[in-house]
């Protein structure tokens, strides 16, 4: 690593009743830059960014009065346009129950970039791309790390046009299904491949890599579970559809609980490692305070949606509450960023 000076940084506050930029500077000869703020020592936290060669990198939630490095250091990387693989860390599959005729399912990828370069589009005018189910129909995306209109859907294949920095991004896709039968093609090596089924939903035709496990609950749903890990490249997951569609509401509040539901509700998914031998709930206490405030950042950006309902605001509000509760626990016992 190396300083880096003249950068546009900027303290941001996140804080129960509102939440952006309160002042910036731009970082000295030695890479250094310095803030003055109120620590309230509650529910608020400040973060600090900096955009280097047009990419947004932050820090973890500044956790006590003084800050200083490591924990204030923010860590901004070279770019390249050089393709190069970027890893499947886990894959999360989920169909479930509602009012339509047309089953309409949320595939959700971990991908991890595990160089010191942040990948850029070049000639090909994308970083990431993988083939969808034969069936998938009116594929769309959003709800994770890299926003819809940087996915684009051609040739059977979604392609992500978003910068990938070192670390995990989460890409959410969805598409409706046509035809009894769906088969789950892995096209390339997959750490964690998780599928979600409801009840009457459908069942597993041809589990390939996946063992079953005990069922789990998603608002008030028992899904069947399976996973699969380190799954080879050329595998596919076969299932037979009962037949059923996602309601209104819940294509509404799916895409939230993807988002979130790792934080929210305790189900091991695929931002955090699975063993063999700790497939089961993961409880909030067991995640780090920059895991919380990401989630509660992303349920406020969320909740400011002008397409937002009474019915959507009041899940955020009650999953906010939950996690504001446990970041305070986090806070007050000193964890160290994950």
């Amino acid at each position: 690593t190396r300083p880096v000076a003249g950068v546009h940084v900027v303290l941001h506050r996140i804080g129960p009743d509102t939440a952006g930029p309160v002042d910036s500077v731009r970082t000295a000869r030695d890479g250094s830059y310095r803030f003055r703020y109120r620590w309230s020592g509650d529910s608020s936290l400040y973060i600090v960014s900096a955009r280097y060669h047009g990419i947004a990198y932050f820090t973890a939630p500044l956790r006590q009065r003084d800050v200083a490095s490591p924990d204030g250091d923010v860590l901004v990387f070279d770019t390249t346009s050089r393709p190069f693989p970027l890893e499947v860390r886990g894959r999360h599959f989920v169909l479930a129950r509602g009012t339509g005729s047309v089953p309409r399912v949320f595939d959700v990828f971990e991908i991890a970039n595990d160089s010191t370069l942040t990948l850029v589009a070049g000639s090909g005018g994308y970083t990431w791309e993988t083939l969808l189910p034969s069936g998938a129909l009116r594929p769309s995306a959003g709800g994770g790390d890299v926003p819809s209109q940087a996915v684009v859907f051609a040739e059977g294949r979604a392609r992500v046009a978003a910068p990938f920095s070192p670390g995990i991004k989460q890409v959410v896709l969805s598409y409706e299904l046509a035809g009894g039968t769906l088969s789950i093609p892995v096209d390339a090596p997959t750490g964690v491949l998780e599928v979600l089924l409801e009840e009457g939903t459908g069942s597993v035709l041809r589990r390939g890599p996946l063992q079953r496990q005990e069922d789990v609950s998603l608002e008030g749903r028992r899904f069947q579970r399976y996973l699969g890990q380190n799954v080879p490249r050329g595998s596919v997951v076969e299932l037979t559809l009962a037949g059923g569609g996602f309601g209104r509401e819940l294509t509404r509040l799916l895409p939230i609980a993807l988002a979130a539901v790792v934080l929210v509700l305790g189900v091991a998914y695929g931002r955090r490692k699975l063993a063999s031998q700790s497939v089961g709930p993961v409880p909030l206490s067991a995640y780090s305070t920059s895991e919380l405030a990401g989630a509660v950042a992303a349920i406020d950006a969320l909740r400011e949606r002008p397409d937002a309902d009474p019915a959507l605001l009041a899940f955020l509000d009650s999953r906010r509450a939950e996690l504001m509760a446990a970041l305070r626990d986090a806070l007050a016992r000193g964890r160290g960023a994950g």
